[in-house]
């Protein structure tokens, strides 16, 4: 079972400093499922909601662009993503965190302009396969954006392989292989 634990082994709840980051997590749609966060465990039911500053995220939110169908893997996030384009520094602020998920919407990742990558799920394992997913398209784009012109595939196609790849279960589905090498690598992580 994981640890109630909001931050570095700590039983408080955050502080003014997450407030805004808590907006966001509370800002519909985000409220309309049941499954609860690790790091919010019994507080607030929300999608599990992972972000870094990813090498690769953090170069293409640079470009200020959404993702192009350029493979399988980026199909998962054809037309389900988002760019929020209006980088205004650390998110601090509520209204920040609002605008933030009004952006996101129903989509699965929002691009966060000069500043990185969110991915959402209905679980853990989901919406980390979203983040690593997007993190490999970002890299995968840039290297062919460097190379050439990369071709797109043509959106008829990016939306059936949308269909294929991109759903909620597949996210879950496809984590499963690398859940099982970090249990067989760190067995401790369980205990």
């Amino acid at each position: 079972m994981p640890s109630k634990s909001w931050l570095a082994g700590t039983n408080q709840r955050p502080d003014s400093r997450w407030k805004a980051q808590l907006q966001l997590l509370l800002t519909p749609p985000l409220t309309r499922t049941t499954i609860n966060c690790t790091v919010l465990w019994n507080f607030i039911p929300f999608y599990e909601l992972p972000h870094a500053h990813s090498l690769y995220g953090k170069s293409w939110s640079s470009l200020g662009r959404l993702l192009d169908p350029l493979t399988q893997d980026a199909c998962a996030f054809y037309e389900d993503h988002s760019l929020f384009d209006d980088y205004t520094g650390v998110v601090l602020e509520l209204e920040e965190g609002k605008r933030i998920a009004q952006t996101l919407g129903q989509n699965k990742a929002i691009i966060l302009r000069n500043h990185g990558l969110l991915t959402v799920g209905h679980s853990v394992d989901e919406a980390a396969w979203w983040f690593i997913t997007m993190e490999r398209s970002c890299q995968a784009q840039l290297l062919a954006e460097a190379a050439g012109k990369p071709i797109s595939i043509e959106p008829e196609v990016a939306t059936l392989t949308h269909s294929q790849v991109g759903t909620h279960f597949m996210g879950w589905f496809s984590f499963q292989p690398l859940y099982e090498k970090i249990v067989l690598q760190e067995p401790d992580l369980l205990e």
